[in-house]
Order: structure tokens, then C-alpha cells, then sequence
């Protein structure tokens, strides 16, 4: 079995990166990018055949293992099964995770059967467990179910899974201590693009109206108080067919979700794991990142519809910023100028949230411990830093003819943040009031988050048995 695959490996790994050798973006030179700051991104640093090397390294630790052909069940979303298993391959990205998978299964012993479902996943997960069966072996469930699932002793606790390493740099540990119980974890085998949001500008527009946001990123100034003098100052110089600033997502057309974004990157917490809960929450600068949302809003000159239904006016020329996902990158037209850069902080610092509903992978409690952890921890260690590459690549290809874009876009991807408040405070109601409900409604109702908070830490801090 081992020997067959073996075979399989050697043959796709060659195939693969050889059709992927001709990728050579440019380097950036001092000149090009304006900055010093945005030169990292090279040809050498996005290599696949290097860079398949180097993840194929991370996985040798686990080829001394053998589960014989033991078959592997994952279930997710029917609208995430391309982060598991492409349904096409025509990407760098797609072509990336099924090499991954049979990296994976090969490295271990064992075969990878990708499952989805169109209904509730944790809701078929809490029926097949309750019923005595088994409903898969992984499961991938957005954070703010992990909770309430957890609570109620339908997942295994990750950090005891054999093999798997948890507390490991191939995963996204930012909300947890490190005494903390893990019940799904996040990393680069599970990134998705459309997780993690940006800004977007217009070089020309931001250029004729003065605008030099790359210095201003290049010398850590890049936060909210410079971006906010940058809109004021565009409110009253817009032509008629010119808008300033639009938040083009869907999802992003919520109060909630830019409210989310502004205090994560402020390096924010609604919940902490360890010490004081609620410390951030209650501290001077939640309201300094409330303020700055509220008024973010407030800016915001063209509509959601507009950007949805209407013509794409950032892809048009005629918007100076936009805040959508990464993966919107990939339908820029090459031929706009245009960068990319952090959602602005109160500091100049990078933080980007991974949203609620990010999908992490869990294990049911009833799942084989060991060859789920074995395939978990050479999953992980295969994808870290190779996923997000090819990503990068796909973005290159499409759009992006300088490395400057991509730099930051990889700075963006390593910043990702996940917050407790999204994992635990689902599965208590005092909790979500007192951590990202209270910042929410302050930023809607123009109160103080102090004010709404006020009575509620208490409670929350019982839920939590603090």
C-alpha cells in the first residue's frame, strides 16, 4: 500500500512542479514600490518547487506511520468543500490542496474521503452522535458552533489527539492560553481567502487627490486617525461619478462586521483567555475603536446595493478605497492601478479577524483518535506557508504586476487573528452581551461601551466560572 503510494506521490509531485516552473514574478526594486517596506515579495519567495520541498520536509516526521489504508471521512459545508478538495484544479490554489491531500493520506497510511452537505452540519453532527453512530471522523464547522458543541460533549478535545501537535506554528492558536482546552483549530490546511478582508485603493485616485497611503503604511502610520483625515478630506473633492470609500461584500454590508474588523485590528480582544475577560472590552481603547467605526460608517459613500447590483465602481476607476476579501483580488483588472493594505488599527499595527464564520476543523468525540491525529498533524504541517504561496500565486497571475501587493497580502494572511468571544460566547448569553455585543451596539446606538457593558461582566464572568 505504502509503496503504491509512494509512487503516486513521487509522479504527481513532479508533474505539478513542473507546471509550475515558468513562475517568475518580478522583484521589486526601491524605486518601484516608493518604500522599503514593501519589497519582501519575490520570485525566489512564491518558487512552488521550493516551496513543495520545504512542506514535504514538515511531513516527514509522520512516513514512519502506516494505518493501512484506513479510509478518513471529512465533512464540511457544501460551500467550503474547495478548501478540502477542489472540485477544479485549473488554480495554483486548487492544484496546491490536492497535491496536499495526497501528501497527507500518503504520508500516514491512510485514504481521504472529502464528504459534504447541503443542510446545518452541526446540527446532522448532534443528531448521528446522539443516535450512537458516527457522523465523520473530521468535521470543519464554523467557529461560532464550536462552543455550544463542545459544551455540550459532542467534540474531542485537540490537544490530547495523538500525532497532531495542536499547540505547533502550523496552526492558528490566537485565541486560546496555553493551558486552554481546543476543540477546532485553524491554520493554512483550511485557509480560505474570502476569511480574511482588506483595503483596496485606487494608486491613481488616491495619487491626484494626495493621497500617499504607501508611505504612510511603509512608515507605520497606516491606522485609523490618518485613514479617517484621508476620507473627510475626499468627502467634499468627489466628482459625481467618484466615491471615496465602500465596503463591497454582502457580508460587509453590517454595522456588526466593520465594527468586528476595526477593533481586531486594533489588536483587541472581545474575550481573553486567560486574566481578565473582558479587559479589552472595558478599556479606553474600545472606545477610541468604536468612535473610529462609528465614524468609519458614517464615510462610507457608496452603497452596498451599488457595489453588489450595480456597476463595480473599484473596478471601474472610479472609487479611491474598497474593503472586501482577498480572494476579490482575483477579478481586478490588471490593467487598474491599484494596492492593497491592512484594515487600519489605532496604532499602525496589523491585525486581521477571522470572521465567525470561519471554518475550523473539530473532531466528534467518538472519532479514531490516533489516525485522525496522524492526518490532522501531517495536513497541517504540509499545508503551513505552501497554501496561502499558491494563493498568492493565483493573485499574481490575475491582477497584481508588482510584488508590493503581494507582500502585504502575505503580511495580511500571517496576521490572521481568531477571537474566543466567536468560539465560546455562542454557548452563553451574557458572554456575547458583554464582549462583542456591547462594542456592536455602542458603535450603532452612540453610547458608551462602558455604559452597555456596565452589569452585564458579571454575569458573563459567572457563565464563565471566573
Amino acid at each position: 500500500m505504502k509503496k503504491i503510494i509512494a509512487l503516486f506521490l513521487c509522479l504527481a509531485t513532479a508533474a505539478f512542479a513542473a507546471s509550475c516552473s515558468l513562475f517568475r514574478p518580478p522583484v521589486s526594486s526601491e524605486s518601484e514600490s516608493g518604500t522599503g517596506k514593501e519589497t519582501s515579495s519575490t520570485g525566489e519567495d512564491l518558487q512552488p518547487a521550493d516551496l513543495l520541498r520545504e512542506a514535504q520536509g514538515r511531513i516527514d516526521v509522520y512516513r514512519e506511520l502506516d494505518f493501512a489504508g484506513k479510509t478518513l471521512t471529512v465533512v464540511c459545508p457544501r460551500e467550503t468543500v474547495d478548501v478540502y478538495q477542489p472540485t477544479e484544479t485549473g488554480s495554483s490554489l486548487a492544484g496546491a490542496r490536492v497535491l496536499r491531500n495526497v501528501n497527507a493520506a500518503g504520508a500516514v497510511g491512510a485514504e481521504l474521503k472529502i464528504m459534504y452537505t447541503r443542510g446545518d452540519v452541526s446540527a446532522e453532527l448532534r443528531t448521528t452522535a446522539d443516535s450512537g453512530d458516527l457522523y465523520a471522523d473530521l468535521v470543519s464547522l464554523p467557529q461560532n458552533r464550536i462552543g455550544v458543541l463542545a459544551k455540550g460533549g459532542y467534540l474531542q478535545n485537540l490537544v490530547e489527539l495523538p500525532y497532531a501537535a495542536i499547540r505547533g506554528d502550523n496552526y492558528n492558536n490566537t485565541a486560546y492560553s496555553p493551558s486552554s482546552q481546543i476543540y477546532g483549530v485553524y491554520g493554512d490546511f483550511n485557509f480560505d481567502p474570502s476569511y480574511l478582508y482588506c483595503v483596496y485603493y485606487n494608486a491613481a485616485l488616491c495619487r491626484d487627490r494626495g493621497a500617499d497611503v504607501r508611505s504612510l503604511y511603509a512608515e507605520g502610520k497606516w491606522n485609523v486617525e490618518e485613514f479617517l483625515k484621508i476620507l473627510r478630506a475626499l468627502d467634499g473633492s468627489l466628482g459625481e461619478k467618484e466615491y471615496g470609500f465602500a465596503w463591497a461584500s454582502a457580508e460587509l454590508g453590517s454595522e456588526n462586521r466593520i465594527a468586528d474588523l476595526v477593533f481586531s485590528a486594533s489588536g483587541l480582544k472581545y474575550l481573553r483567555a486567560e486574566g481578565s475577560a473582558f479587559a479589552d472590552v472595558l478599556s479606553p481603547a474600545a472606545e477610541e475603536a468604536v468612535s473610529a467605526a462609528r465614524e468609519m460608517i458614517s464615510l462610507r459613500r457608496l452603497s452596498v446595493t451599488d457595489m453588489i447590483y450595480g456597476e463595480d465602481a473599484f473596478t471601474g476607476g472610479a472609487l479611491c478605497f474598497c474593503c472586501d476579501t482577498l480572494d476579490y483580488s482575483l477579478s481586478i483588472p490588471a490593467s487598474l492601478e491599484w494596492g492593497v493594505l491592512p484594515i487600519p488599527s489605532s496604532d499602525g499595527s496589523v491585525g486581521t479577524l477571522l470572521p465567525a464564520t470561519a471554518g475550523m476543523l473539530c473532531m466528534p468525540k467518538s472519532a479514531p483518535t490516533e489516525a485522525c491525529g496522524a492526518f490532522l498533524g501531517a495536513f497541517a504541517a504540509f499545508s503551513c506557508g505552501y497554501i496561502p504561496s499558491m494563493f498568492l500565486r493565483d493573485v499574481f497571475a490575475a491582477s497584481a504586476r508588482s510584488s508590493s501587493a503581494l507582500s502585504v497580502m502575505k503580511e495580511i494572511i500571517a496576521s490572521s487573528v481568531c477571537d474566543l468571544a466567536f468560539i465560546e460566547a455562542p454557548a452563553y448569553v451574557y458572554v456575547a452581551a458583554a464582549s462583542y455585543g456591547a462594542v456592536r451596539t455602542a458603535v450603532k446606538s452612540g453610547r458608551t461601551v462602558a455604559e452597555i457593558a456596565e452589569g452585564l461582566t458579571a454575569q458573563a464572568n459567572a457563565e464563565l466560572g471566573r
